[in-house]
């Protein structure tokens, strides 16, 4: 390891493969390299042969090692069987001379496309106590972690700022998306220190292009979440409502509804930052400045 810091490699990569004891060996490796030898490092680990506890468990793991940067692929697995006590669920791709045919692990991830929502929300305790006298699941969600309270009864917005400050130094943020209400001076704040902070209304023409992905990927199996409840709660509370101009709106089924929505509403807000990136390239353009007429 030594030797190879002598060549003053921009990273390492420590691939692992074959379960959760060939990853935390990698993890070690990363560990090491990052914190004794000082060479950053990336934890690239096949998920085929993971559950999706597993893999929650190996960022949980990784994060407490300061390993930040993880490249997680599906991977390939080898064919199971009954007899080996593997699976005998259908293969999802056709094998090939060179790869066996891919089977998910029943409690693992089942496509490489899945887009995966992870949700933090914040409520005042005084807040959390008043709701939970008619929805007892805010208690649940503030013990088990689901909410991040703050004192008083209003929304702390330093504590908010702060979070995402922290955020922004440990991931490669591309947007912070807000929506209007209350946002004005914690979007300015991040943004004056060069943070990608923006503001965007709810309303049906920025909303119908991320509603109509969220849909076609829950339609189609491709949008998952890390099990949150409250992320359900809010996601049964949401009505859509379809215009004319066939623009879709999700709302709550009445504006003084105590079924909030506002996960979804952040969910849809990062989906659009996300679609705007994928439109967003660099245009060509070819200029001949003089030669000949043919």
């Amino acid at each position: 390891m030594v030797r190879l810091a002598a060549t003053e490699p921009l990273f390492i990569d420590v691939v692992a493969c074959g379960g959760l004891a060939p990853a935390r060996r990698a993890l070690r490796v990363c560990r090491y390299a990052k914190r004794v030898v000082g060479l950053p490092a990336l934890l690239h680990v096949s998920c085929a042969d993971l559950s999706v506890e597993e893999v929650r468990c190996l960022l949980r793991e990784a994060r407490e090692a300061g390993v930040d940067n993880v490249l997680a692929e599906r991977g390939a697995s080898a064919p199971a069987s009954p007899a080996d006590g593997g699976s005998p669920t259908p293969p999802t791709s056709p094998p090939s001379p060179s790869r066996p045919p891919f089977r998910p692990r029943p409690d693992g991830f089942a496509h490489a496309a899945e887009l995966v929502a992870f949700i933090r929300a914040y409520l005042p305790g005084d807040v959390v106590n008043a709701r939970a006298q008619a929805t007892p699941a805010y208690r649940a969600w503030a013990d088990d972690g689901l909410l991040v309270l703050t004192e008083g009864t209003m929304i702390d917005y330093a504590r908010i700022e702060a979070d995402l400050r922290a955020d922004c130094r440990r991931f490669k943020v591309q947007e912070i998306a807000f929506d209007q209400y209350g946002s004005n001076q914690i979007c300015g704040n991040l943004a004056a220190s060069g943070l990608p902070a923006t503001i965007e209304a709810k309303r049906a023409a920025t909303f119908t292009p991320p509603a109509r992905d969220l849909e076609a990927r829950v339609n189609h199996g491709k949008f998952r979440h890390d099990g949150n409840s409250l992320f359900k709660f809010a996601a049964s509370n949401a009505v859509v409502e379809r215009r004319t101009d066939d623009s879709i709106l999700p709302k709550k089924e009445s504006a003084d509804s105590q079924n909030k929505i506002d996960p979804i509403d952040a969910t849809l807000q990062a989906m659009a930052s996300r679609l705007r990136g994928l439109r967003a390239h660099k245009e060509l353009q070819m200029i001949v400045l003089g030669g000949r007429r043919a």
